[in-house]
């Protein structure tokens, strides 16, 4: 069974990451019977009976944009599941999840908001408004040189907005230790609800006793999203330290969270509705889940077994590519290699996400070695005297190997990669099986 999204308007990007689509069919007279529904009649009548099979499938998908923060607001038609090939009907389709919601508000009591702070706090009650339900449980928090939290974790709205009220001007900002302390907060939770930590500040920093690195690691633990509804002093950068928001937005990016730039308390409704459904949507793919707690940025492969159900196991993590990452490359014409040496060195990922998750055709992968077939394949190490190097129509040679070069004793005896590829996978078996005639080692 497969997928498919079609296409987007222009101005998103997607990946897949968690809708729920429901399909349903139905089968009479099948030997395996998930549903059935008899008649009775007394002993000297005949039995009859009737057999119904209903095979209820429910699928869980995520999406998420180029900046890994969940996609709200997608309808049922943008969906489409094949089975063999067949169109299914989907019977449910359900884009927010029933998930319970953590969530840690922050407001910045500094010395440099003062002016602001009756803004802040607004905007903290309209949060409290737009976002809040019954299920929910909220916490408050204030920072200016220090973190003081006002209100423990309540899902009573009134207690919440209560200790907004108890809010005091402070001195400097301890931007660093608000981020550290929300996120531990949210860390000793209760399991099973979703956690984001809300910041409403200028994105100064000023008197943190903790650094930058130690409080996006306790974001990435606490598997938190972060927002930040930035109130800047000044609308220009001009003689503006910048740190703390350039902070918030990796940390923001890395989490899968997002910063917010209102102009003024009529905005921030539209912007609490936005965060309010990417909260509700269904949790993001396990992959980026499973880096992001681990704090991995950079290339990395993410092994699943994979059972008959369709159920996915976590295997292992490499924290490199994989032998086989030229498969990927050939189905998304992504260059991980160098893209991993990109992000190394801090650039941010420009690639096309539909490009990146949207396979095209099907690739295969051969390793060749130096081997000895009748030696029972031991390495066989030596000289090359000739090499033929295999070509074709979506053929790929990975190969450190030359006429006149040495297959060495020291290391793997793999010398090539060949990679053969197809618009569906018995093309790209067919061009990998005819490669023998075409090259020679």
């Amino acid at each position: 069974m497969r997928a498919h999204m079609p296409s987007y308007p222009a101005r998103k990007k997607f990946r897949p990451a968690a809708v729920c689509l429901l399909l349903a069919g139905a089968v009479l007279g099948s030997d395996a019977v998930s549903g059935q529904a008899q008649r009775q009649a007394p002993a000297t009548d005949q039995r009859s009976s009737i057999r119904v099979e209903v095979n209820l499938v429910t699928l869980l998908a995520s999406v998420l944009d180029r900046n890994n923060r969940p996609v709200p607001d997608l309808q049922a038609g943008q969906f489409e599941i094949f089975e063999e090939g067949k169109l299914q009907k989907i019977e449910m389709f359900e884009t927010e999840t029933q998930q319970p919601l953590d969530l840690v508000l922050m407001v910045d009591s500094s010395l440099s908001e003062t002016a602001k702070l009756r803004f802040e706090i607004e905007a903290a009650g309209r949060f409290v408004r737009r976002v809040m339900r019954p299920d929910d449980r909220m916490a408050v928090y204030e920072f200016g040189d220090a973190v003081s939290q006002l209100g423990n974790f309540s899902n009573q709205p009134d207690r919440v907005r209560a200790a907004l009220q108890r809010i005091e001007p402070g001195t400097g900002t301890a931007l660093y230790d608000a981020v550290l302390l929300g996120s531990q907060a949210l860390e000793r939770g209760a399991p099973g609800r979703r956690r984001a930590l809300l910041l409403i500040t200028d994105a100064g920093e000023t008197t943190s006793r903790a650094d930058f690195e130690s409080a996006r690691r306790a974001a990435l633990r606490a598997e938190a999203l972060l927002y930040a509804i930035v109130v800047r002093p000044v609308n220009t950068e001009s003689g503006r330290n910048t740190a703390g928001e350039h902070a918030l937005e990796t940390i923001a990016d890395t989490t899968g969270g997002a910063l917010f730039f209102p102009m003024q308390i009529t905005q921030l409704d539209e912007m609490f509705d936005r965060i309010d459904r990417e909260l509700r949507t269904r949790i993001a793919s396990d992959a980026a889940a499973i880096a992001r707690s681990v704090g991995y940025t950079n290339a990395g492969t993410i092994e699943f077994l994979l059972d008959e159900s369709g159920h996915s196991y976590f295997l292992e993590m490499n924290t490199r590519l994989q032998v086989e990452h030229p498969i990927t490359e050939m189905v998304t014409g992504v260059d991980l290699v160098q893209w991993q040496i990109r992000i190394a060195r801090g650039e941010r990922l420009t690639i096309d996400a539909d490009a990146a998750i949207s396979p095209r055709g099907h690739a295969i992968e051969c390793r060749v070695y130096a081997e000895d077939a009748d030696a029972g394949f031991l390495p066989s190490p030596g000289h090359i005297d000739a090499l033929r190097v295999p070509s074709g129509p979506g053929i790929r040679d990975d190969s450190g190997a030359e006429a006149g070069g040495d297959v060495p004793i020291f290391y793997d005896p793999l010398i090539s990669k060949l990679v053969a590829w197809g618009a569906d996978r018995p093309e790209a078996i067919a061009r990998m099986r005819h490669l023998p005639a075409k090259g020679e080692r």
